[in-house]
């Protein structure tokens, strides 16, 4: 799961000399997210919900358990 936005790195964009460098260093982080995930065929991405950060779990704690329930049922039922 990750953010659609830089919401929480304020901090790493307040070290930008400017704006256009501002803008690079986001678009940095964004496509390094998804080039991340593309290591592995069985990876997918999964946008946290609009207007939260890196505490997601904290912000949106409902959204993690609906992603992870949606995972645990995709798994292929396993004989004890």
């Amino acid at each position: 799961m990750i953010p659609r936005d830089l919401i929480g790195d304020e901090a790493v964009l307040a070290g930008a000399r400017d704006g256009v460098e501002a803008e690079r260093i986001s678009g940095f982080y964004l496509r390094s997210r998804v080039r991340y995930l593309a290591a592995s065929t069985a990876s997918r991405l999964v946008h946290t919900p609009e207007g939260t950060g890196h505490d997601f779990p904290h912000e949106a704690p409902e959204f993690v358990v609906g992603v992870v329930g949606d995972l645990v049922r995709e798994l292929p039922a396993v004989s004890p």
